[in-house]
């Protein structure tokens, strides 16, 4: 074998080697920074590292709020979540948002309820082509990664025991809830009191 059919064998050797790497499957956390849709969810998990730490490994689902859903919410709750004391309010927030398993939007069109990882029940009801999550819609769905996948929804999932304790106890409706205007409400806009339903 020559010198030039050896290192023609070497460049195809690490072409293979580098393409497999490039080929690895993505986490969810990975993923989570690859959605257009979440840039703002994803900058503000990252600012509370233990949050990502919890779709790191294992198989979830995790129903993930579009960046114009944070911007119906009030300014006084976002603040108020993204204070370090109030992380374990934040990780609520997080968790009611995931649940265990793989749900493509297929199999959650079979379901009518999902348990997330707070332990806390959410209420699946098929609409159209999609589903709504709590009320919230599913806008894209099954971006898959290596442990699990993500649905973005409309609209921010927040248990009412949180809701209780933030400074303005509403929450927005989805953004394509009857009576809303897409893609985005005003700060001031179109809200529901979680705490009369």
């Amino acid at each position: 074998m020559n010198s030039k059919h050896c290192v023609s064998l070497f460049l195809l050797s690490l072409l293979c080697g580098f393409a497999a790497v490039n080929a690895a499957p993505q986490s969810l956390v990975d993923v989570l920074g690859t959605v257009p849709e979440l840039g703002l969810l994803n900058r503000f998990m990252k600012q509370h590292a233990s949050m990502l730490k919890l779709i790191e490994t294992g198989d979830y689902t995790v129903f993930a709020p579009q960046t114009p859903a944070f911007a119906k919410l009030p300014r006084e709750n976002i603040l108020f979540l993204n204070k370090p004391e109030n992380e374990a309010l934040l990780k609520q927030v997080l968790m009611y948002t995931i649940v265990r398993g793989k749900y493509t939007l297929a199999q959650l069109k079979t379901r009518k309820s999902l348990k997330s990882l707070s332990g806390k029940t959410l209420t699946i009801v098929p609409e159209g082509d999609t589903v709504r999550v709590n009320g919230m819609k599913i806008v894209k769905s099954d971006v898959t990664a290596s442990n699990g996948v993500l649905q973005v929804v409309d609209g921010m999932i927040v248990p009412r025991e949180v809701v209780r304790k933030l400074p303005v106890k509403t929450m927005p409706v989805s953004i394509s809830a009857p009576g809303s205007t897409a893609p985005a409400l005003p700060t001031g806009g179109n809200r529901r009191n979680l705490l009369r339903e």
